[in-house]
């Protein structure tokens, strides 16, 4: 039994006298119930279709990470000094 559905009952049981904690709750996957119900060739499709989607996420969090890198290169440029020392000076660094 899942942890947080044990943990719930205890909760349950302490709040109702009339409730008995011996009973086993079970909560199966949908999803996995689904699965079996369908043909080898229909799982492989659903299986190629979410690969496709997965690739539209990377794509679009690529997208999402040049933005970030471009919004934080600009920020940067904003805060930076330049400074320039000439050929002989003693530079000392902070």
């Amino acid at each position: 039994m899942c942890a947080c559905v044990s943990l719930a009952l205890h909760y349950f049981s302490m709040s109702s006298p009339g409730f008995r904690p011996n009973r086993e709750v079970s909560l199966g996957s949908r999803r996995i119930s689904q699965q079996d119900k369908l043909i080898a060739d229909d799982y492989k499709n659903l299986l190629l279709d979410n690969l496709d989607d997965l690739n539209l996420h990377r794509l679009k969090d690529l997208e999402n990470i040049r933005a970030n890198k471009i919004r934080i290169a600009k920020f940067y440029i904003q805060k930076v000094r330049e400074r320039r020392f000439n050929e002989g000076e003693l530079v000392f660094g902070r």
